[in-house]
């Protein structure tokens, strides 16, 4: 008889394992349609949540019925206290974003494909040893589709605020181009947490910009861009040198300054020279200027464009502020 009841609990213990790991992975599709991270531990966190949040709850439980009862509770506080303390705890180690990897979207044919074939692996026989492997081979297919699906060289426009920001990827490289749209409304922190971040996770794959190149200072801008070091991962950032502005400007300035320091994000001033962002054999970004100064207010800036190919195609990126002779300049 102990036998058989050793049987039956491991035999459910190992279905609810299943069933997490399962569930695990749906999340994760999810998340990867909306544009969001995951984290490999989600697989561990929700087999570990589960038992946490249950005695947590009891424990709650107890404790509320013990006070309007009027029975002494400490026995009971104490350690839910500590439970508490103890899961906070390792929710904060680490940085907040460390362990989190961004996959490009699956086809829907390949999203169809791994729901399906999850499914069939909840109905396949639990003592089968085969359901072990099926579901790690569909875990592995899972991030095969997702790697396959990167692109290797691409040039697009996300819309923002009657313009469009520019996302640009090669091999090795990321660069995103502001000609000065994004800071125009109170809009702009919503739009690099809900809009920009998404859309390099879907599209490119990836949450690290190695070159954020912002052609037209702001305060919006700055405040937008501070966020946007704590969500991502910013390697170098090009801001023109600009002149009169306002004392908010400044302040905004140097909170990313400070936050950048401690990103470790490399802050570049654009000047009156010209500059590779990138060249492989395939594909150029160069930072050209313009000879002229932009105006926004009482504020000026030099005019700079950002010329170059993707793939053949040749485009040029001016400031959203300027007015001058937009001509086609000679890439390098």
């Amino acid at each position: 008889m102990g036998y058989t009841l050793y049987k039956r609990l491991s035999h459910k213990i190992i279905n609810y394992f299943y069933l997490q790991f399962i569930v695990s992975l749906y999340s994760l599709l999810i998340l990867t349609c909306w544009g969001c991270t995951f984290c490999p531990l989600s697989f561990v966190g929700n087999l570990v949540f589960s038992p946490v949040l249950f005695i947590f709850l009891l424990m709650s439980t107890l404790i509320f019925f013990t006070e309007l009862l009027g029975i002494p509770n400490a026995l009971l506080i104490w350690p839910l206290e500590q439970i508490s303390h103890i899961w906070l705890s390792v929710m904060r180690a680490g940085e907040p974003y460390a362990w989190h990897i961004a996959c490009a979207q699956p086809s829907t044919l390949h999203l169809i494909t791994l729901a399906i074939g999850g499914l069939l692996i909840m109905l396949m026989p639990t003592s089968s040893g085969r359901k072990t492997i099926a579901l790690i081979g569909l875990c592995a297919s899972m991030f095969w589709f997702c790697k396959q699906n990167t692109p290797t060289e691409q040039w697009s426009q996300v819309p923002c605020n009657n313009g469009a920001v520019s996302i640009i990827q090669t091999a090795h490289t990321t660069i995103v181009i502001d000609p000065g749209y994004l800071g125009r409304y109170a809009s702009a922190l919503s739009f690099v947490e809900y809009t920009l971040k998404p859309e390099l996770i879907k599209t490119y794959g990836t949450q690290t910009i190695d070159h954020l190149v912002l052609l037209a200072p702001g305060t919006l801008l700055f405040q937008a861009i501070e966020r946007l070091l704590d969500i991502c991962t910013v390697h170098h950032l090009h801001v023109p040198h600009w002149h009169n502005g306002t004392p908010a400007l400044a302040r905004a300035y140097m909170r990313l300054k400070q936050q950048a320091a401690g990103k470790g994000t490399q802050i570049h001033r654009i000047s009156n020279r010209s500059l590779t962002l990138m060249q492989t054999k395939n594909s150029t970004v160069q930072c050209h200027p313009l000879g002229q100064q932009c105006k926004k207010g009482a504020m000026h800036f030099p005019a700079v464009c950002i010329t170059g190919f993707i793939d053949k195609h040749l485009f040029t990126i001016y400031p959203a502020q300027y007015n001058g002779e937009r001509k086609q300049i000679d890439i390098i």
